[in-house]
């Protein structure tokens, strides 16, 4: 384990004896040990973090939609990033606020997620969201966000080559103001410990601007945007959506060996993205289908290709938890099933970056109408690019 890696396991573990454990139906992992020693062992890359903090009351189904949609979208912007040649670590986390399903005295918001690798969450956790209420208390869930994630802890001062990306977006349409807790110390404090505060309001930006969303962004170090959230998002259909599906549908045919209690559950809940990404945007989908072939969707925790390829002996995985067309064969023999599959799902990557590249160069040439005004990804990719290049990471161009 890298030096990096240990200080990130302990203040991991820190975090969690202070905040107490997230309660199992909000945890991707039930076991946060082992939770935490996968994030720390990911800790030798340059890591970036986003927290995406959404308003989920009464008025924002439009919000929600454009982060179901472009939430793909936005993972490949930042999974091509690289920082001294090397590749990131993604970790996202996902708050709600606004709510009346959530009581009063929990401030109307909570933790959708923590910061996690896991993208099928997210995106599950994402469709689950449902909007009604009317009390958007947007200071008080910066300071739970501010305290309750697992933030890197490299000092802002350090060298920039040392510099993880810590970024936190909030989106909402309401005044900054309300709520018992005030933005303006809160937002000092991801200043003062390197985490980027992006503010986008859903509205005019003159309202935003005179409603607090601007000033907190200032306060934070991070960016201001304002963007029409009920605004439908176009779909371009290209001649490569229908190949980028059937190369898809290969690439699962490739997770046939998982393992451990929920290894089966995950499948499921990755066939079940699948399906929700493609019912809710066509484009979406394309996007999603290019992120399952980046170095960002890892299923190691369950699939034994993933774990093969992270470098991990899968002889180590208890035969009981093996799938049962494995269990009755040599150490020898259940490798070369693996490596028969690695080598499938290798071809069928290729075959998927090259399409997903084919179709980017087509919309490029002929999507003579593109999004001109501001979207849930275009106001996050404007930020986080700016200030990932703030500290040292480069990204391609658009």
């Amino acid at each position: 384990m890298c030096a990096r890696s240990k200080l990130a396991a302990a203040a991991s573990l820190v975090t969690l004896s202070l905040f107490g454990p997230i309660p199992l139906a909000q945890a991707v992992d039930p076991d946060p040990a082992r939770q935490v020693a996968g994030e720390a062992e990911r800790a030798c890359n340059p890591v970036i973090q986003v927290a995406i903090l959404l308003d989920t009351s009464g008025s924002m189904e439009g919000l929600i939609h454009q982060a179901r949609s472009r939430l793909w979208a936005v993972v490949n912007d930042l999974g091509r990033a690289r920082k001294e040649g090397r590749r990131p670590t993604l970790q996202l986390a996902l708050y709600q606020y606004g709510s009346d399903d959530i009581p009063d005295s929990e401030g109307f918001l909570r933790c959708v997620l923590p910061f996690t690798s896991d993208l099928d969450a997210v995106s599950e956790r994402l469709f689950a969201l449902r909007v009604e209420g009317s009390n958007e208390y947007c200071g008080m869930v910066l300071d739970a966000a501010l305290r309750q994630l697992l933030w890197d802890q490299t000092p802002p001062s350090a060298p920039t080559s040392a510099l993880p990306l810590r970024v936190l977006i909030i989106a909402g349409n309401e005044e900054f103001t309300q709520g018992p807790t005030d933005y303006g110390p809160v937002a000092g404090r991801f200043k003062e410990r390197g985490i980027f505060l992006n503010t986008v309001h859903c509205g005019p930006e003159d309202v935003g601007a005179r409603t607090g969303w601007l000033a907190a962004a200032h306060l934070g170090g991070g960016h201001y945007s304002s963007m029409d959230h009920a605004a439908p998002l176009r779909e371009v259909s290209t001649p490569f959506d229908k190949d980028l599906l059937l190369l898809n549908e290969e690439l699962n045919g490739t997770y046939v060996f998982t393992y451990g209690a929920a290894g089966r559950e995950h499948l499921a809940r990755q066939a079940a993205q699948d399906r929700s990404n493609l019912a809710s945007s066509r484009s979406g989908m394309m996007s999603r289908v290019a992120s399952k072939v980046s170095g960002q969707y890892r299923n190691e925790e369950w699939d034994l290709v993933d774990l093969a390829d992270s470098g991990r002996d899968i002889s180590a995985v208890p035969v009981d938890e093996l799938p049962e067309d494995l269990r009755s064969l040599t150490v020898a023999e259940r490798k070369a099933k693996v490596d028969e599959a690695r080598s499938r799902r290798a071809s069928i990557r290729q075959r998927i970056e090259e399409c997903d590249r084919r179709r980017r160069d087509w919309l490029r040439e002929h999507d003579r109408h593109p999004d001109r005004a501001e979207t849930f990804d275009s106001a996050i990719r404007k930020a986080v690019r700016e200030q990932g290049v703030r500290c040292g990471f480069t990204f391609e161009p658009d």
